[in-house]
């Protein structure tokens, strides 16, 4: 069997030979096309195309503009999140100021009574 393919095709189709039952024996191999007998090779034939009604046009256009409102809407929440992450941060920086040198020694004095 002859086939033109990426090397992501000729990893696909060794995995599912492998996992196939009735495929005992396989190997894939490289050939250039110079080498090949390209007049024997069977070219699969283009589907034909399907002439969408009205309806269908419709449905197609609904679905992609859910799926762009949909992508839209995934941006928004991402900017939000990444907004109050920002925000977050800025208020833990206000929070981690240093501490004035009066509170650490009321501190020390503090542990030093307790002990």
């Amino acid at each position: 069997m002859f086939f033109e393919g990426t090397p992501a095709v000729a990893r696909e189709l060794n995995r599912v030979m492998r996992i196939s039952d009735d495929i005992i024996r396989h190997a894939i191999y490289r050939v250039e096309p110079k080498h090949v007998d390209t007049t024997r090779i069977e070219k699969p034939s283009e589907p034909p195309l399907e002439e969408l009604t009205p309806e269908d046009m419709e449905a197609e256009q609904a679905e992609a503009f859910e799926e762009e409102t949909a992508v839209e809407q995934i941006d928004e929440l991402q900017e939000d999140s990444e907004a109050a992450s920002e925000e977050e941060t800025t208020e833990s920086a206000e929070v981690t100021e240093p501490i004035s040198e009066e509170v650490v020694e009321a501190a020390k004095e503090t542990i030093e009574k307790e002990s």
